[in-house]
């Protein structure tokens, strides 16, 4: 017994596909539905039925230059002098590899004007002992 499938309650017109050709890689699903009077997923269903593809713009890839690598050097113990002073809070643009990044009064984090700890961080983490404590705290 074979199932009874309904008709389409709206079903596509010959001009309406025409239109889909035509437009389908000059324009989005969106404008030739609001072109032909469909919504963008009918547009998209559609086009799909019909086999239509949209095909990416071809992209010529540069080739990228590495830097060589340059040899690691042996870790160095941290400044006493930067050591006694503790925080700087500085900029982020200005802060090195091994210095805490914790914000001063989390506020907007993509304005200018926040400063960061700048104190030795601990290893392998981003903030220096007291910030590191602080963020494992749970208390919040």
């Amino acid at each position: 017994m074979t199932r009874f499938v309904p008709p389409p309650k709206n079903p596509w017109l010959d001009e309406e596909d025409e239109v889909l050709r035509r437009e389908w890689r000059n324009m989005s699903g969106t404008q030739i539905g609001r072109l032909i009077g469909r919504t963008k997923n009918a547009v998209i269903g559609r086009a799909h039925r019909l086999g239509l593809r949209k095909l990416a713009p071809q992209v010529k890839l540069l080739p990228v230059e590495h830097p060589a690598a340059e040899p690691a050097e042996p870790a160095k113990p941290a400044e006493p002098a930067r050591q006694a002073r503790g925080r700087r809070w500085m900029p982020l643009l200005e802060l090195r590899s091994r210095d805490c990044r914790w914000p001063d009064q989390v506020r907007d984090l993509s304005a200018k004007a926040t400063r960061f700890c700048g104190a030795p961080a601990i290893p392998g983490s981003s903030y220096c002992g007291q910030h590191h404590r602080h963020s494992k705290r749970i208390d919040r």
